[in-house]
């Protein structure tokens, strides 16, 4: 009997994958993820001790082992799903983007992300998967096909960073989004656009004649940047 519990943990490990992670959106849910593992190991370890009048040492070791059959059960079912039945897995891209999104993240490391995207394009072509839920598009139809007001694009969980704090940009909400964006329509109306061009001018004279008076050097480096950001 004893011998069947690593089996029924390897079987939740699968069916928590299955039934729960491969469904919605967990990214939020890490700390919390983390608490409860602590917790049922906790838990585990005291009923194992108590209950079945283990030794200290032995619980630990048994609880290592289930959640051990567990973890393995969780991640074996999440890697076939990834290679085999995901939705992007049809996608080409390297081994390693499709099975875990830490492995793009460890090629960059000191390269630049622009660079390397562009040479998996040139060995994909205009679709390539870089991550097990990341699609990098090439393709120049895809910019309205992604971003026309009926293409049905939502935006990613990557919008989610800056969490709780949410903008107008940032906000995955199309209710709030309609909300914010009758304000700041008003703001970018014709009548609005003509005034702050006129309160403009002033300050674009400024920076025409700082540019022509430093005799080029504002345009190397990042002189420039410094007068047009701030």
């Amino acid at each position: 009997m004893e011998s069947l519990v690593p089996v029924a943990a390897l079987v939740a490990g699968i069916t928590s994958h299955v039934a729960f992670f491969r469904v919605g959106e967990h990214h939020m849910y890490g700390n919390k993820c983390i608490l409860a593992s602590i917790a049922g190991f906790a838990l585990s370890t005291t009923v194992q001790f108590h209950l079945f009048q283990l030794s200290a040492n032995a619980a630990v070791l048994r609880t290592i082992v289930i959640a051990s059959s567990y973890l393995g059960g969780l991640y074996s079912s999440i890697v076939i799903f990834r290679l085999f039945f995901h939705p992007l897995s049809r996608f080409p891209g390297p081994l390693g983007c499709k099975i875990s999104s830490a492995w793009f993240a460890t090629y960059l490391a000191g390269r630049d992300v622009f660079r390397q995207l562009v040479k998996l394009h040139q060995e994909h072509g205009n679709f390539v998967q870089f991550g097990s839920n990341d699609l990098s598009i090439s393709h120049p139809k895809a910019v309205q096909a992604i971003y026309d007001l009926d293409s049905g694009c939502s935006k990613s969980n990557f919008y989610d960073l800056t969490r709780p704090m949410v903008s107008l940009q940032s906000t995955r909400d199309d209710a709030f989004h309609s909300r914010r964006r009758r304000i700041w329509s008003a703001a970018f109306g014709n009548k609005n656009l003509r005034d702050y061009d006129v309160r403009m001018a002033p300050c674009r004279g400024l920076l025409i004649k700082t540019i022509e008076g430093s005799g080029g050097l504002l345009m190397a480096g990042a002189g420039l940047r410094k007068y047009v950001n701030y």
